[in-house]
């Protein structure tokens, strides 16, 4: 697989989880790149971040430790592994809650 030019700017992001993010819609998905804030980088190694996207859909963390991004693409149909899901086990893990899926 691919990965376009991931341009078009992501709004609506969690600040308390992401500094900034873009997405790109393609006939089977649609791609992110996002970048988390400075808490979240203290908070999650690239081990934690690595091992909870293990079931994401194709995932490039190979830019995580110096720029925070994380590139994840989310096929058509994909109900679970969004970038909702991300947000919310970012964010309540920080808050030491289980992520909620929302479906």
């Amino acid at each position: 697989m691919k990965k376009p030019e991931i341009v078009d700017h992501l709004s609506g992001l969690d600040t308390g989880v992401f500094e900034r993010g873009y997405h790109h819609q393609v006939g089977d998905g649609e791609w992110y790149e996002v970048f988390v804030n400075k808490t979240i980088k203290e908070e999650f190694d690239l081990d934690t971040v690595a091992k909870f996207l293990m079931e994401f859909h194709y995932v490039c963390l190979k830019d995580y430790e110096d720029l925070n991004q994380i590139t994840f693409f989310v096929p058509v149909g994909e109900l679970k592994y969004t970038i909702s899901y991300l947000t919310n086990f970012l964010l309540h893990q920080l808050e030491g809650a289980e992520p909620q899926v929302h479906v």
